[in-house]
């Protein structure tokens, strides 16, 4: 099996991005465009996951995916290299970072369970294809990086619906269109603001922009969708200054430290210096290949992935009273080599 899906997998990376209507009235962040071409960002990297990147994938009803109610607050080491590039410093006296970097889903929101899945079976249902995922499914399926890349794996482990055409570029097409589809969805989700933003996710952001430090989301969901949940969860005036690095702008998702690698590139920052929010295992990949610290703050599908390579683990970014890290932490945390709570 796990050659079946890894293959799959691999399949899956090729998939085209199909483009998606802005709503009109949606405050456009900054989207990067690569200064040049992103293959050079494409470096080997083996799977920290191990045996999760072979997945077992189950049709039907499977037991809830139930979110972790505990705090978390384990430390590992690692060493630290500490950039010039970092000349700010916070209240404590203790460098910034120069860059602070989030994962979307999971991260800033918490949108899988009951945003990118409900989509996706929305659309499902709209094309009568006969699939529905649910919760235990979508789990395993999260393993894979990329909403095209999620349908084409689980498509070819499964069977190809009646419907779906018989050649693999026709395929491409039909997995870019049911993902327009599902983006459009998803965006009308995120417009009535139906999910709300991770405690302390606003907090984190306004300390960071009000000391000058760079902020942009990197992520393997749609730019529109993406582009989306920051405007209209964060607000126009935080949006304009927030990039994004999104979807297919690098040939490679995570694991791959691709998109971290862009953004450091694109901002003018050193990896080093750059403090990255991550939710899963292989987000978390994705920061440390790319030589990046990174803080995991579990969300409802991750509460039970390895996280021993993290540089601090914590279930949110926390608001008062009940703050779980601050940017002067962030800024701590490019110096130690070990965080104990």
């Amino acid at each position: 099996m796990a050659g079946a899906v890894a293959a799959a997998a691999a399949a899956a990376a090729a998939a085209a991005a199909a483009a998606v209507a802005t709503p009109s009235a949606l405050p456009v962040p900054r989207r990067i465009s690569p200064s040049r071409p992103a293959t050079h960002l494409l470096l080997p990297v083996s799977s920290a996951l191990g045996a999760t990147s072979a997945l077992q994938i189950r049709v039907g009803l499977g037991r809830n995916a139930a979110p972790s109610s505990s705090r978390f607050c384990e430390r590992r080491r690692g060493g630290v290299v500490f950039s010039s590039a970092s000349s700010s410093s916070s209240s404590s006296g203790s460098p910034l970072p120069a860059a602070l970097l989030f994962d979307c889903d999971g991260v800033l929101v918490d949108t899988e369970k009951d945003g990118h899945r409900i989509s996706f079976n929305d659309t499902f249902a709209e094309k009568e294809l006969g699939v529905a995922w649910d919760e235990e499914l979508y789990g395993e399926l999260l393993k894979i990086g990329g909403g095209k890349e999620r349908m084409t794996a689980y498509f070819n482990k499964t069977g190809w619906p009646e419907s779906a055409p018989k050649t693999e570029e026709e395929r491409k097409d039909f997995i870019a269109s049911l993902h327009k589809r599902k983006t459009v969805l998803f965006m009308a989700l995120i417009e009535k603001k139906l999910l709300p933003l991770r405690p302390g996710v606003a907090r984190l952001i306004d300390e960071a922009l009000g000391k000058a430090v760079k902020v942009a989301v990197c992520s393997t969901s749609n730019e529109k969708a993406v582009s989306a949940i920051v405007s209209f969860l964060l607000g126009p005036d935080r949006a304009e200054k927030i990039s994004i690095f999104a979807g297919d702008i690098v040939p490679r998702k995570k694991p791959d430290p691709a998109i971290y690698l862009l953004a450091a590139d694109t901002l003018g920052v050193e990896t080093s210096s750059c403090i990255v929010v991550e939710d899963s295992a292989i987000g978390l990949t994705a920061a440390k290949s790319a030589g990046m610290k990174c803080i995991v703050t579990k969300s409802s599908y991750t509460s039970e992935e390895n996280f021993a390579n993290a540089d601090a683990v914590f279930d949110c970014i926390g608001d008062p009273p009940e703050v779980r890290f601050d940017l002067d932490f962030c800024g701590k945390l490019l110096l130690k080599e070990q965080f104990v709570s």
